[in-house]
């Protein structure tokens, strides 16, 4: 179809056949059944509802069932959760590969903070689950709706995460296939954007020649080349929808927005071309020397190039000397927002030890 935003993942590049095993914890929630059905083998929970004494439901938040179902709720332990759910009996399944790629994202050391932390990982009679620690903050796309174009000292941070998410992901042997900036929550705690959907992750499976296997599965606007083309797309083509990405965030709308698959397809072409892309700083025509190289595959010294040139965009071009410093959609609190005592119990005051008063000195006169 022409007009076709996404394109639908083929099952026999989802897994694993297994769920991780997951860490057991004794403490449970009493029990609360509230009455749900199953509809497309997705139990659709309630508010309320606490499943198998592990996580009680607060709402759902996701509803495509083809990548499984999302709740929020709170866990035995009192944490807020998200919930992934997938049926029971469909093992090559989205939710099950996610906890597959999670888990092993975690066995490297802060690799997780790139996407989500696992809580934990059971099953029901009806469902897999897998929670996950909640990480509040906007989307990437909530975020740049307030100006719809950053400087450059926030394209280049903001870049820079993407691209580390990539890279980390291809590290693992997996590909994004998606940077659609709803895919991307900005964490306010970390001040780093971390990968919140991954649904779109598959393994990086090549033929013998090399060439990649995986369909593109994001927006039209990010769409390699090689999708224009009813190409397969590899980890090239994650940096060239990485690119678009990037550009988007520096002038905004993009010249091929709301055209037709086939006329975007040509637009692209004679982007690096176009007056709206040699208008840009120059370390963005490097960028695309690296991205649209020929090669497959993308060597180590590649990403560390192009991580330098992406620092080069907010430290040279756009002035931050400190990383901490605002971003575009940030301000900073005002007097009323910024708390001015902190409450607490009687017995968390801490006891100051009184003073002892000095001795008299005995009078030796006697």
């Amino acid at each position: 179809m022409e007009l076709q935003d996404t394109i639908d993942d083929e099952p026999h590049l989802v897994g694993p056949a297994l769920p991780p095993p997951s860490v057991k914890n004794s403490e449970i929630l009493d029990a609360n059944h509230v009455e749900y059905e199953i509809v497309n083998g997705i139990p659709c929970y309630q508010p309320d509802h606490v499943i198998d004494g592990q996580v009680k439901v607060f709402e759902r938040i996701g509803f495509n069932d083809k990548v499984g179902a999302t709740f929020l709720g709170l866990g035995a332990d009192d944490k807020e959760l998200v919930i992934r759910v997938a049926p029971i009996d469909t093992i090559p399944h989205v939710v099950r590969a996610e906890a597959g790629f999670l888990c092993k994202v975690e066995s490297e050391l802060q690799d997780w903070r790139h996407f989500s932390q696992v809580h934990k990982i059971f099953m029901t009679d009806d469902a897999f689950h897998m929670t996950l620690y909640f990480r509040g903050g906007p989307t990437l796309e909530q975020c740049f709706e307030l100006r719809n174009k950053f400087t450059f000292g926030t394209v280049g941070r903001l870049s820079s995460d993407v691209l580390n998410i990539i890279r980390c992901a291809h590290k693992h042997g997996y590909l994004l296939r998606n940077v659609d900036l709803d895919c991307f929550h900005y964490d306010a705690a970390s001040r780093h954007l971390f990968m919140a959907d991954i649904s779109s992750l598959v393994k990086n499976v090549t033929t013998e020649n090399g060439s990649p296997t995986a369909t593109y599965s994001g927006t039209l606007d990010y769409a390699p080349l090689a999708h224009h083309s009813n190409e397969n797309v590899g980890a090239r083509q994650d940096l060239e929808s990485w690119f678009y990405q990037m550009c988007h965030l520096a002038i905004g709308d993009l010249p091929w927005k709301a055209l037709r698959r086939s006329e975007a397809g040509e637009k692209k072409k004679e982007f690096r071309t176009s007056k709206e892309f040699v208008e840009l700083p120059d370390v963005f025509h490097k960028i695309a020397e690296i991205v649209f190289s020929e090669d497959h595959s993308v060597s180590e010294e590649e990403y560390t190039k192009l991580s330098e040139l992406t620092e080069q965009i907010y430290k040279d071009i756009g002035g931050i000397s400190d990383y901490e410093e605002n971003m575009d959609f940030e301000r900073e609190p005002t007097p009323d927002e910024i708390p001015r005592f902190v409450m607490c119990r009687d017995d968390e005051i801490p006891t100051i030890p009184e003073e002892e008063e000095p001795a008299e000195e005995e009078d030796n006169a006697n």
